[in-house]
């Protein structure tokens, strides 16, 4: 399935209730169950959560794309624009995880 066809299917498959405030609630809540997971992985060396961490992956990209949704806009918008300015910030040198040096 490609980034279209998850936006559609989000599109379709979420609440009708759902507004930009609960997009936004709905993915705070489940980057928070993310980095719980990630948590675990780093405090018990043997915990074997790959797939919590899938898991939690998902429902976070679920959450973004249905704030995407409520705000009426398409994923591959956002990930073109993002491209665009990173590569302006960096002119093809660094990082994009190094935000606080610009």
């Amino acid at each position: 399935m490609n980034m279209n066809e998850y936006q559609e299917f989000v599109r379709s498959n979420a609440s009708p209730e759902y507004d930009t405030e609960l997009a936004v609630i709905g993915l705070m809540g489940e980057l928070g169950e993310l980095a719980d997971a990630i948590k675990k992985e780093r405090i018990y060396p043997d915990w074997e959560g790959e797939n919590k961490i899938i898991d939690e992956s998902g429902d976070v990209l679920w959450q973004f794309i249905n704030l995407l949704n409520q705000r009426g806009l398409n994923i591959n918008d956002v990930v073109d624009y993002n491209v665009k300015k990173l590569q302006n910030r960096h002119g093809g040198k660094g990082t994009a995880s190094d935000g606080g040096k610009r």
